[in-house]
This record gives structure tokens, C-alpha cells and sequence, in this order.
């Protein structure tokens, strides 16, 4: 069966159509407008055909009958051709139920064909098939309700149908039921269907249904079909072939027993013992396999050998061929002993052309005798002990052609007149269903024997005057065969000379061929030579790579170390620097602290003495008063003035120098009292009495000038005093300020340290914070990416990945482990990668990849770049290439070139 998809210019719609193998249409289904959905079609088509309600029937304007083929749903997928007649179409309908989808062969658009593979099948599983002389069987179960069948078919069509079992053993008994039973005439059951049509069951031993069979039009039909069903299970030479690893059905031999084989020119004999039913048969095969002739069942072993001889012997004589056809038309022959009893039938054929063909092959073997070295007595004498088949290998001889002139038993027989009766390998089921119980064949072997006995006489005469004349053909035949002899002679040396010619010419031949092989096995040895000298040079080119890699690496792996050294040291020497800052700093502290306490002890130690000396010139202040008040004794009004005034102005002096907060002048007030104490006496001894208002006014005067002395000297005291104390106060606060900026540097330097010190905050979330696996490839880059300190570049290895040998397809593994990649790159969008493949000693170095031709390593690298593409990462931050050769094809490096 074959499917071909085409599309129409007109419209664009795409349809299938299947055809059978002889190049005719049987069904073209609807247009779909993509192929997509046309090949859906055909899948739903090759469900439909195997359920005979999906076939709707029709009929045509002009009379013609068709079907449409319908789907689940129920609507129309397209129509069959239009037919003739109603048989003809349920005939399409029959061959359409018995299509295998894995017979069916596809033809594309292009033109391509393929075995069908992605349209689906009906879902049976097969477990076991036969094929027993034209008639096939199958064992499977249906995928609908998990149960088991078998059927038998004969040319594609099913004949018999077996009922459902519950287990794969239960099926395999019944198909051997089948072989045994259908062989019984009273193992058959005919029915009449309510449509007229009928069909046969056939029954167990027990009474219990093993097989239904399909519907006829004719009872006679019945008789034919089960004919052909005993007819392949009498005559069964090639066992089943079981699908089931676990399965002992038959264990893989014939159900039957070979007991001698026998070969002619173009044909073989067997006798055997069915192991079923315990009968002995034997039978005329062809050199493919295919019977020609099978006999009827023997209780006895040497029965079988005597039919045997008796085929032999009555198969060279014409009158001993009885053409028959059956009721539904077949043709077949049986072989006549001398008694009329027949000891062998044909299979029944089509025509009575392929039946003449039959008897030409069979006949003309029988004629040319047994090959050379069997005799009769080979095959029905031989003892076998083996209960396995014998292969007996056969030479073939030539068969003089029957065309033209008269070739005595094969032209005989076309001239014999086929009439009816029963059916190859199955006459008595005939009789038997056909109602037909063996007196109409009685009574024309009779009437014929009648016939054959009235010409006898005629034929006696005949026969004398035969013998003079082939006494002379002998005498005339015997001169022929010595010229012929002679003739031969002649040829013979002529052949032999020939003959000798051609060996000397074949030997000088033969010289020349082993010297060109002796030349070709030098140039091989050379040529293997340089090749193993070249693999010597690529292993020693391949452990120099190896030897440089593991270097590189090992000088990485220094460098690594160099700069975790480095790190560590200058780690180690900012923790000394931070240390001797901080010592720096608490020692400028404790200075400053020094200043602070020296600068409030001066100024508590200035404040005292201020105020020491403002207790003292109170002290004077009230001494001068007393004193002046009695040197005045003589006048008390005088006295009393000039005290007055003096006290006052002391007193004014005193609290001037008080409220100015000036005291530390300790020898102004004694001054000033001597002083006034002078004037008060040269006044009083110069002057007297009358000159004691001058006096005291002189004395006021004084007193007053000496007052605004006294109080602008301490003025004076108070202001000194006042720029001491600011003084101290700035050079206090100058303090505080220098403590301040020491303490703002030692800050700064501690944020140095501390800077210099501390980790820097990461870049984004690591490995773990993303939710990776630990010790992955994507765990690594994220904890690389999240690092500040990290630089570019830096070197991956995919550990999850691996390539078939001289493939770029990559495991599932390694896809999964892609995504999670992507997820990196996603998260950190600023740093690219360079992506490297490899391919391994003894890999093509280039690939044919859907017409591109490209490096095996180069293609993947690419592979691996465009499955982060087709994860939304840009082409832009990736590129890819091939390092050629490395010792392991897995390896694969994703090296991040720029954070």
C-alpha cells in the first residue's frame, strides 16, 4: 500500500491518497488547507479503516457505487474511487480492514518515500505470526480492550477470526486448536446470517467456538473458504515466529515431525508426522516452499511411503490426472492410483492457465526423475531419529521446454475437460458443507470408466500398429545416436584442447592477479605503516597538548596561589598599619588631655591669686580709715570731714578696685596712706588752725587724685588681668581645638584601616542566595560575579554535559544545567563569556549538520550558545569556538572575559 500527499495549484488544499501496490487508486481524501492538518488526516483515516461501521456507503448519479471513509466525530475524510459493482466495492471495503499501517509507504511532496512513522497505527500489539502454505496467521492484542486475538488470511483477506482471550497463552492454545480441528469436517458449524450471508464457526473438541469465520454470499463459498483453511493447516512446513522473548509457543519449530525428504529437478518431496492429530502426510513442494500436491492423513507410517511411490509412479501416465473445480470456481487436480483411488490433490489455483502451469512444473520434475543421488527408496525407506527438519540442499537441472510439439502428459491433461468435485487438501469438508456426499463423483468416475473401457479395444489396435512403428524410430534413433556419438567424440577433444588452452591462458591469469595482490598487500602494508606512524605522531602531538594544558594549568594554579599570598600579606600589613595608627591616635589623645588639665590647672591657679589680692585690698582699705580718723583728733568737724573724705576715697578706692575684681597690687594702698599721712602734717604744722579748710580741701583733692590713681591703677591691674585670663582661655581652647582635629584625624585614619581592612560589600546575590547547587558550575560564577575583588578573565568547566561519539547532540542533563546559567547571566547583566567544545581522538573533524558543513568542536560550541540564546540571553555578550582536539570530547569551558 502506498500514501502520497499532493497539494493543488488551484486553491493551495493539500489531500493523501492510497493506492494499492498494483499503481490503483482506492481512496482520496477531502483537501485540508495545511499539510499539518492533512497528515492528521491520515491518521485519522488509519483508525477508521480497521472498524467496518466507519465505512459509509453510497451510490453515485450514474449508477456507480462508492464509500466514504468517515472519523470519530463523524464526518467525511474523503471517498473511494467509484466501482462498478456492489461486489467490487465490498471487496475495496475488505482489502481497505485488512491494511497494516506498517506496510504502508509514504511519498512526500518531494517525492521522498519513507516507511510510515509518525501517523499513528491502530494500536495492536503483535506477539506472534505463521505463514502455513499461503495462509497467514497473527496473534495480538487490541489496544482498545487489552485482549487477545488471532486471525487466519489468505492474499490479505481474513478468513477466520478467533474469539477474545483473557491472556497471550490462552490465544497461542487457540491457534493450535485452529491447526488441529480444521482438519475435522465435524469441527464445522454453518450459519445463515438475517441478510441472507453466511458463515461458519469453528468448534474445539468440547463443543467450544475457536474461530468465526467472514461473511459469504453462497454456501458454497463456505465449503471453499474452510477448504483453504484445512488445505494450509494439513500441509503447514514453516512455524510461527513468536515476537515474545519469555514465549515457548511452539519454541520456534513446525508443529510437526519431517520424516524423509526426497528432491527432484524442480521440485521436493517430504513425508511427515502432524504431531497434532498423530497422522502421517506427505507433499510435492515447489523449490520456494509452495505445495503443489498434498495427501490425504495415514494411520501408519509406511501408508504415507507407498503413497509416496504411487504419485511417482501414476503421476507419468495422463490418464492418472483428474481435473476438478470446485464450487467457487477454483481449479485443482487429484492423482489416481490404478484402482482409482486418489492418493494426492493439488491446491486449488485462480485460472486454468496457472493449474496447467502447476501440472507442467509437477509433471515434467516427476518425468526428469529424482536428482542424482536419491532414489526411491531414499524416501520411503530412510529410519529418522531426529524429530527436527533435515535440509536437503539440491541441484538444479534443467527442464526440456513443453512448447510447441506434443510433450505427452502435460499436453494430454490440457486436453482433458475440468469438471467438479472437491478441493485441494479439503474434499471431504466439501462434501460435507456443501451437502454434496461423494455419489455425483462416484458416478462420473464410473461413466468415465465405462468410457475408458469402450475405446480400450480401439486403443489396443492402435498400440500394434505404434510398436512397428517405433521399432523402427529405434533402429532409426540408434543410427542418429552413433553419429551423434561420433559428433560427440569430436566435440569432446575439441572441448578438451579448448579446455587446456583456457587453463594455461587462467593460470597466467592467476600469476597476474597474485602479483597485482602482492603489490596492493605491499602498498597496504605501507600505507598502514604511515598510518601508524601518523597516529604515533598525533599521540605524541596530543601528550604534548596535554603535557602544555596541565602546565598552563599548573601555572595558574601558581598564580592563583601568588595572589591568595599576596591578599593574605596585604591584609596582614593593614592590620599593622591599623594598629600603629590607632597607637598613634591614643598617644596624640593623651597629649592633648595633658594640654586640657595643664591649661584648667593655670587658669584655677590665675583665679586664685585674683582672688587672693582682692582680699587683701580690702584688708588696707579699712586700715587707712582708722588711721586718718585719729590724727584728726584736734578738730572734730575737720576731722570728721577730711575722715570722711579720706575714708571715702579709700573706701571708693577700695570698692573701685573690689568692683574691677583687682586685688594682686599688694603695696598700693600702704602707699597711699603714707602718702596722705605727709600731706596731713604739712599742712597742719605749715598753715595752723585758719589753714585747716585748705587743708582738708588740699587733703580732698589729694585724696580724690590719689583715689582716681589708685582706681585707674587697678583699672589697669583688672584689664592685665582680664588679657592674662583670655589668654589662658584661648590658649585653653586652642587646646581643645588641636585635641579635636587630632581626634578627626585619628578617625580618618581609623576609616583608612578599617576601609583598607574590611571586606567590600558584594555585587549582587551568590550561588547560594540564587538558589544553586553547591559546587555547580552556575554556583561558581554567581559567587565569582558577587565578589568586588574578583577580575576577569576566569575559566568554568560544564560537568554535567556530554556528547555522543561524532554527535553534537547534548544530554537532558546538561540543558537543565543551561538554564540555570541563563538564570546567572539574567541576574548579572554586564559581564560576557567565551564559550570553547572539543572533539576527541578518533572523531571526524567536521559535521554535516543539515547541509552545514562544520567542525565537530566548533558546532558544540554553538550548540551550547544557542541554548543560552533560546533562554533570552543576547548573541552580544557571547561568543563561541572550537579547540579541535582534546582527550576528552565532554569538555566544555565557559571562560567570563569581561565582569
Amino acid at each position: 500500500m502506498k500514501c502520497s500527499f499532493f497539494q493543488k495549484e488551484k486553491g493551495g488544499s493539500y489531500f493523501f491518497n492510497l493506492r494499492s501496490n498494483d499503481g490503483s487508486d482506492m481512496f482520496t481524501s477531502l483537501g485540508f488547507p495545511t499539510l499539518s492538518e492533512c497528515e492528521e488526516g491520515l491518521n485519522q483515516a488509519l483508525k477508521s479503516i480497521h472498524n467496518e461501521s466507519k465505512f459509509k456507503l453510497d451510490q453515485s448519479d450514474d449508477k456507480k457505487f462508492y464509500y466514504d471513509l468517515l472519523s470519530d466525530s463523524g464526518n467525511s475524510l474523503g471517498s473511494s474511487v467509484k466501482f462498478s459493482s456492489e461486489g467490487a466495492r465490498e471487496f475495496a471495503i475488505k482489502k481497505m480492514l485488512s491494511i497494516s499501517p506498517a506496510e504502508i509507504e509514504i511519498i512526500s511532496l518531494t517525492g521522498a518515500s519513507s516507511k510510515l512513522s509518525s501517523v499513528s497505527s491502530n494500536g495492536s500489539k503483535e506477539f506472534v505470526t505463521g505463514s502455513f502454505n499461503g495462509h497467514d496467521f497473527v496473534g495480538y492484542q487490541s489496544a482498545k480492550d487489552n485482549k487477545y486475538y488471532f486471525n487466519f488470511s489468505r492474499d490479505g483477506e481474513v478468513i477466520l477470526t478467533s474469539e477474545a482471550y483473557n491472556s497471550q497463552s490462552a490465544c497461542e492454545n487457540g491457534i493450535q486448536s485452529v491447526i488441529q480441528n480444521s482438519v475435522d469436517p465435524d469441527k464445522y458449524e454453518i450459519n445463515e446470517a438475517k441478510d441472507g450471508r453466511y458463515y461458519f464457526n469453528l468448534k474445539a473438541g468440547n463443543g467450544q467456538i475457536i474461530g468465526r469465520s467472514k461473511m459469504f454470499k453462497t454456501r458454497e463459498q463456505i465449503g471453499g473458504a474452510a477448504a483453504f483453511l484445512a488445505g494450509a493447516t494439513a500441509g503447514a512446513n514453516v512455524p510461527p515466529v513468536s515476537t515474545n522473548d519469555d514465549d515457548s509457543f511452539m519454541e520456534g519449530k513446525p508443529n510437526i515431525k519431517v520424516l524423509q525428504t526426497g528432491a527432484f529437478s524442480h521440485m521436493n518431496v517430504e513425508m511427515y508426522q502432524n504431531l497434532n492429530d498423530k497422522q502421517y502426510y506427505f507433499h510435492f513442494l515447489e523449490k520456494n516452499g509452495r505445495p503443489i500436491l498434498v495427501s490425504e492423513g495415514y494411520t501408519a507410517k509406511a501408508g504415507a511411503q507407498n503413497g509416496i511411490n504411487s504419485v511417482i509412479k501414476n503421476a507419468t501416465n495422463p490418464d492418472n490426472y483428474d481435473l476438478k473445480k470446485s464450487p467457487d470456481g477454483k481449479c485443482y487436480f487429484n492423482i489416481k492410483s490404478g484402482n482409482g483411488q486418489i492418493v494426492g490433490t493439488s491446491l486449488a489455483y485462480d485460472t486454468e492457465s496457472e493449474l496447467q502451469d502447476a501440472i507442467n512444473v509437477f509433471g515434467g520434475s516427476i518425468q526428469g526423475g529424482l536428482v542424482s543421488g536419491e532414489t526411491t527408496e531414499s524416501i520411503t525407506s530412510t529410519t529418522v531419529t531426529e524429530t527436527t527438519t533435515t535440509e536437503t540442499t539440491t541441484t538444479e537441472t534443467t527442464t526440456t521446454e513443453t512448447t510447441g510439439e506434443d510433450s505427452g502428459i502435460i499436453d494430454t491433461i490440457k486436453k482433458s475437460t475440468i469438471v467438479g468435485g472437491a478441493i485441494a487438501g479439503g474434499g471431504a469438508i466439501i462434501n460435507k458443507l456443501t451437502g454434496d456426499d461423494g455419489d455425483a463423483e462416484k458416478k462420473a468416475a464410473e461413466a468415465k470408466l465405462a468410457e475408458e473401457k469402450a475405446i480400450e479395444a480401439k486403443l489396443a489396435a492402435e498400440k500394434k500398429k505404434r510398436l512397428a512403428e517405433e521399432k523402427l524410430a529405434v533402429e532409426k534413433k540408434a543410427a542418429e545416436a552413433k553419429l551423434a556419438a561420433e559428433k560427440k567424440a569430436a566435440e569432446e577433444k575439441l572441448a578438451a584442447e579448448k579446455k587446456a588452452a583456457e587453463a594455461k591462458l587462467a593460470a597466467e591469469k592467476k600469476a597476474l592477479e597474485e602479483k597485482r595482490l602482492a603489490e596492493e598487500k605491499l602498498a597496504a602494508e605501507k600505507k598502514a605503516a604511515e598510518a601508524k606512524l601518523a597516529a604515533e605522531k598525533k599521540a605524541l602531538e596530543e601528550k604534548r597538548l596535554a603535557e602544555e594544558k596541565l602546565a598552563a594549568e599548573k601555572k595558574a594554579a601558581e598564580a592563583k596561589l601568588a595572589a591568595e599570598k599576596k591578599a593574605l600579606e596585604e591584609k596582614r600589613l593593614a592590620q599593622e598599619k591599623k594598629l600603629a595608627e590607632e597607637k598613634r591616635l591614643a598617644q596624640e589623645k593623651k597629649l592633648a588631655e595633658e594640654r586640657r588639665l595643664a591649661a584648667e590647672k593655670k587658669l584655677a591657679e590665675q583665679k586664685r591669686l585674683a582672688a587672693a589680692n582682692q582680699n587683701d585690698n580690702k584688708k588696707v582699705v579699712a586700715t587707712g580709715g582708722k588711721s586718718t580718723a585719729g590724727a584728726s583728733g584736734t578738730s572734730s568737724t575737720t576731722s570728721k570731714a577730711v575722715g570722711g573724705a579720706t575714708a571715702g576715697g579709700a573706701a571708693a578706692a577700695g570698692s573701685g578696685a573690689s568692683g574691677g575684681g583687682s586685688g594682686c597690687l599688694k603695696w598700693l594702698f600702704p602707699l597711699l596712706f603714707l602718702l596722705l599721712l605727709g600731706a596731713l602734717a604739712l599742712w597742719f604744722f605749715r598753715d595752723g588752725c585758719n589753714a585747716a579748710k585748705n587743708v582738708a580741701t588740699k587733703t580732698t583733692t589729694v585724696a580724690k587724685d590719689a583715689g582716681t590713681k589708685a582706681a585707674g591703677a587697678v583699672t589697669e591691674t583688672v584689664d592685665k588681668t582680664k588679657e592674662v585670663v583670655g589668654d589662658a582661655a584661648n590658649a585653653t581652647k586652642d587646646a581643645v581645638t588641636n585635641a579635636d582635629a587630632t581626634k578627626d584625624a585619628a578617625n580618618a585614619a581609623k576609616d583608612k584601616v578599617e576601609e583598607a581592612t574590611t571586606p567590600a560589600k558584594a555585587l549582587g546575590k551568590n550561588g547560594g542566595e540564587l538558589g544553586l547547587k553547591k559546587g555547580s558550575l552556575e554556583y561558581q560564577m554567581a559567587d565569582f560575579l558577587s565578589d568586588p575583588n574578583s577580575r576577569a578573565p576566569k575559566t568554568f568547566i560544564m560537568e554535567t554535559i556530554s556528547w555522543p561519539k561524532n554527535s553534537p547532540r547534548m544530554n537532558n542533563k546538561a540543558r537543565a544545567q543551561i538554564g540555570e546559567m541563563a538564570k546567572v547571566m539574567k541576574e548579572y547583566p554586564n559581564f560576557n563569556i567565551n564559550i570553547t567544545g572539543y572533539r576527541q581522538t578518533g572523531e571526524p573533524e567536521t559535521y554535516n549538520h543539515q547541509g552545514e558543513i562544520i567542525g565537530l568542536d566548533d558546532i558544540r560550541a554553538r550548540c551550547v550558545y544557542r541554548k543560552l540564546e533560546k533562554k533570552g540571553i543576547s548573541g552580544s555578550r557571547m561568543n563561541w569556538e572550537g579547540k579541535d582536539i582534546n582527550a576528552n570530547r565532554n569538555l566544555v569551558e565557559v571562560i567570563i572575559t569581561k565582569k
